[in-house]
């Protein structure tokens, strides 16, 4: 009887314990900057790590308008804002993970800047923003296996948009 209620509570515990080991990992937030280009114009910039806030513009400040530009990355002509975020020291495998931004899926680590045709731990991201759409989610998974973190992009209310 002893026996039995040792080899019960084993079989009740230890998948338990594998399920729990087996769950995404949790990293920490990485600290969002400007883009090296300014994307977006001369604009004010605030983060907040607490809240993963961005914070573009101000009162007399414009978002610049850029062309469709493939070299770029800039599929569709409009408003836009750059940002960087460098990938959590533990982060190996730039080859996966996704991220979305507003509407934009990216997947397969396409998001990692390159620098000589090889993929860094920096990841470089230029939504498109305009009146309608001031606040932006940015969520992204760095690698296969990690938990998804989710930054937020504003921009100020009182900031205008420059047209084509």
């Amino acid at each position: 009887m002893k026996y039995l209620r040792l080899l019960l509570t084993i079989f009740l515990i230890l998948p338990t314990l594998f399920m729990i080991s087996c769950g995404d990992k949790n990293l920490e937030y990485s600290l969002v900057q400007r883009d090296d280009q300014h994307i977006g114009g001369d604009l004010t910039f605030d983060y907040d790590s607490a809240t993963h806030v961005a914070i573009f513009g101000g009162e007399g400040e414009t978002v610049e308008y850029y062309n469709e530009d493939i070299a770029r990355g800039f599929n569709k002509a409009g408003n836009r804002v750059g940002i960087k975020l460098s990938a959590p020291s533990s982060i190996k495998d730039y080859n996966t993970g996704s991220a979305t931004v507003g509407d934009e899926k990216i997947v397969g680590g396409s998001f990692y800047r390159q620098v000589n045709n090889e993929k860094i731990g920096e990841a470089v991201f230029y939504p498109l923003v305009d009146e309608d759409n001031r606040k932006l989610e940015l969520k992204i998974i760095w690698e296969d296996g990690t938990v998804e973190q989710t930054y937020t992009i504003l921009i100020r209310q009182e900031t205008q948009f420059a047209s084509d």
